[in-house]
């Protein structure tokens, strides 16, 4: 199980990080010493607003069907430069047909933003670029299970 405290101050992620496993447009990825299950992103930005968003849909999202298909966020640093998300390893080409559906409001489906748990399971691993308006009709909505796919 891995528990981190909520939220996590910035200096403990920074304690956390061991090497660095990635890089996108807007942020570096670090995998955590001891910890081979989890990821650290870190904004390459003064504001946060990839990390924030990513967090805040994961907690939209966590108790809906679609939980099992986007990466798990466990937690953000008080300033949101830090996000602890769970470890998911790159897809074989012969994973690409297994991809699933994601929602109308995730915009960026190429196959390299999907990688597989330790279960085998796909799932969507960096979902901070969404439609905004449609996130907005599914805050409204109550019942949290009407997504189009």
């Amino acid at each position: 199980m891995t528990n981190y405290k909520q939220p996590i101050t910035d200096d403990d992620c920074k304690n956390l990080i061991d090497f660095q496993i990635g890089e996108g447009t807007r942020r570096i990825v670090y995998s955590v010493k001891n910890n081979p299950n989890v990821i650290i992103k870190e904004m390459k930005n003064i504001f946060p607003g990839s990390n924030m968003y990513e967090h805040f849909l994961w907690n939209f999202m966590s108790s809906t069907k679609l939980s099992n298909v986007f990466g798990k966020c466990f937690t953000i640093s008080e300033s949101g430069k830090y996000l602890i998300m769970e470890y998911l390893s790159n897809l074989d080409k012969s994973d690409h047909e297994k991809i699933p559906l994601l929602p109308s409001w995730c915009n960026d489906k190429r196959p390299e933003n999907f990688e597989k748990d330790q279960g085998g399971n796909i799932k969507y691993r960096d979902y901070d670029l969404v439609r905004h308006e449609e996130i907005g009709a599914l805050l409204a909505d109550d019942e949290k299970t009407s997504f189009t796919i």
